[in-house]
């Protein structure tokens, strides 16, 4: 029969990044999304969560840079185009789910509420007054520029410091 092996000696070692199953004739590259690291693989492994492989006969994975893989991933799912949040970026390298993105530079995030799930970030623009230069600010650490203060921990409420030259202030 065509396709299948009829004798030991029609035996081949199939190479790293490929599989060969039981009754096969020809190794099989493994898809993008898996790996095969050794020679004699019968089936190939899926990327582990935080890698990915966008080429097919690969021996490896890739760690996961510009937005998160979950396991099997092709290729990193963006932030805001895969995920559809607004203004964010992954948090660290190897990110593997939605609940590590965070807010990008200039924007702050509002804690999620109950309704929504846990893995949702709503960023908002920086109000005048604050100094949101790094990513992952939130609503509670968002920094405060000299001359101003805000009126509690959970308000974007800021005011001016009383005095025109004023660097420092108390709140009222």
């Amino acid at each position: 029969l065509a396709g299948f092996l009829s004798s030991p000696e029609q035996c081949i070692e199939c190479p790293a990044g490929t599989s060969c199953s039981v009754g096969s004739a020809e190794p099989k590259p493994c898809l993008p999304g898996s790996f095969a690291a050794s020679a004699g693989t019968e089936s190939c492994d899926l990327c582990l969560a935080g890698t990915f492989q966008e080429v097919e006969g690969q021996t490896a994975c890739n760690v996961c840079t510009d937005g998160y893989c979950p396991i099997g991933s092709a290729n990193p799912i963006s932030c805001e185009i895969g995920a559809g949040l607004d203004h964010t970026q992954v948090d660290r390298l190897g990110a593997t789910g939605p609940e590590s993105c965070v807010c990008k530079p200039g924007y702050y995030a509002l804690a999620p509420s109950t309704t929504e799930s846990a893995e949702a970030v709503t960023c908002r623009v920086c109000p005048s007054g604050t100094d949101c230069a790094a990513a992952g600010t939130t609503l509670q650490t968002l920094p405060i520029a000299r001359g101003f203060y805000r009126t509690s921990a959970d308000s974007v409420d800021l005011r001016r410091c009383p005095g025109a030259h004023s660097t420092q202030c108390t709140v009222p």
